[in-house]
């Protein structure tokens, strides 16, 4: 069960930091094509242009972070509390408490390392 729930953390982490790339690179094609327009005209990009795709992509990564990352993160610590809960690992209840959370994750990390 222990293992289950590893691969599942790392499918969910793999999953979202292949989304969040995705949104740097469609800014950094954004920035591309803004330069290419700049000099097909013969100028450069303005200081205004950067400073509003640099705005843009900081509120999209927090908007992608408050919107999709954290939920789904709450929701996988949630199922792995459950299934830690239900399997009688001591601490093991389902909290978004940060006090409960470091405790249990510091009984994950003995778990761990007796696992090796």
């Amino acid at each position: 069960a222990f293992g289950q729930l590893k691969k599942e953390q790392d499918d969910l982490e793999r999953l979202l930091w292949e989304q969040r790339t995705a949104v740097r690179r469609k800014y950094e094609d954004k920035i591309a094509a803004a330069k290419t327009k700049a000099s097909i005209i013969g100028a450069e990009m303005t200081k205004h242009e950067a400073d509003m795709l640099s705005d843009a992509y900081k509120k999209e990564l927090e908007r992608f972070d408050t919107e999709r990352v954290l939920p789904l993160w709450d929701n996988l610590v949630a199922q792995q509390q459950e299934c830690l809960l239900q399997a009688g690992v001591p601490t093991m209840f389902i909290t978004s408490v940060s006090a409960d959370r470091e405790r249990q994750q510091r009984i994950i990390k003995v778990m761990e390392d007796l696992s090796q």
